[in-house]
């Protein structure tokens, strides 16, 4: 049985955090699932809060989703796709991903902070991987 680990309502909204969900190829991880005006959402479970955000935005305004299948979505599966979301791709445990984009460049020794930081991106975007900026804070 799964249990809530983080509740968050936001208007008509609430967010769980969900643990102990079952789902083996997530084992280890939390997932998502929402409930829009009191109406529990219990078709369907998220791997992030912001796939949850988007879905029950959708579903409040399109409808619960009633076919699945290859090639059938929803808004909110268009909107994900459209944004890229869809490409981002999960680092392997921890910062192996770094690690591994570190070692490609060899030493680094003498080169300027900006210019490493490049390198990494760029090795870290050939194995696959989307590297997203945050906004600062305002």
């Amino acid at each position: 049985m799964s249990r809530a680990i983080q509740r968050v309502t936001i208007g008509p909204y609430t967010f769980e955090e969900v643990a102990d969900h079952g789902f083996s190829q997530y084992e280890g991880r939390t997932m998502w699932r929402f409930t829009i005006a009191g109406k529990p959402n219990n078709h369907e479970l998220y791997e992030s809060v912001d796939r949850a955000l988007v879905s029950a935005v959708g579903e409040r305004y399109t409808g619960q989703r009633g076919a699945g299948g290859s090639g059938v979505g929803t808004a909110a599966d268009w909107f994900m796709a459209m944004i890229g979301a869809d490409g981002l791709v999960r680092a392997p445990e921890g910062t192996a991903a770094v690690a591994e984009a570190y070692e490609a460049l060899g030493s680094t020794a003498g080169f300027p902070a900006p210019q490493v930081a490049r390198h990494l991106v760029r090795n870290l975007e050939r194995a696959g991987y989307v590297v997203a900026e945050s906004a600062p804070p305002r």
